[in-house]
């Protein structure tokens, strides 16, 4: 809809939603969310400045992550023990805006935190990106169970991981 009234190429990018999920999953409402959202961009796009000089700065961090330890008896069939998940982070940079791109399904407790602590105005918090190492949560999470920390391979402290590290490549890259 977006490219059919404005041309060029559209791009999706999915923010924090790890524990976001729509009341119905049907195809004709996923329709409407994307016909929702594609009328919020092109009206947004009537108010957009751009220019032509714009400056660039890309970084990315290397991060590794806790593992939950094996179920019993699942480590010692597998002759495994717990590896720490490894990933990565990026962040870019063009002119004021900042895309952050984080691995996993990412919960809204977890990056409402990195963007209030980063104190950029123009922060885009990108979630699935290059990786897909599951649900990344807070460790409040994981006391109040539920379906996200129990679904996934990360242990507790994860989304403090996360959070630790987003803040400290954006710190780098702002300099």
């Amino acid at each position: 809809v977006v490219e059919q009234a404005e041309g060029g190429l559209c791009l999706f990018t999915l923010g924090l939603a790890g524990d976001a999920v729509p009341l119905d999953r049907g195809v004709r409402p996923r329709e409407q969310i994307g016909k929702a959202i594609a009328g919020e961009a092109i009206r947004r796009l009537q108010f957009v400045t751009t220019t032509g000089d714009v400056t660039l700065k890309a970084a990315k961090r290397d991060v590794a992550f806790p593992a939950k330890p094996p179920a019993s008896g699942e480590a010692a069939e597998a002759g495994k023990n717990s590896q720490p998940i490894r990933t990565e982070i990026q962040v870019l940079k063009l002119g004021d805006i900042y895309i952050l791109g984080l691995p996993g399904e990412v919960l809204v407790e977890v990056g409402l935190p990195i963007k209030k602590r980063a104190r950029i105005e123009k922060l885009f918090i990108v979630t699935v990106s290059n990786d897909a190492i599951g649900y990344v949560c807070h460790s409040a999470a994981y006391d109040e169970g539920g379906y996200e920390p129990s679904a996934n391979r990360l242990a507790k402290g994860a989304g403090e991981i996360m959070i630790a590290q987003a803040l400290e490549l954006l710190g780098e890259i702002r300099q």
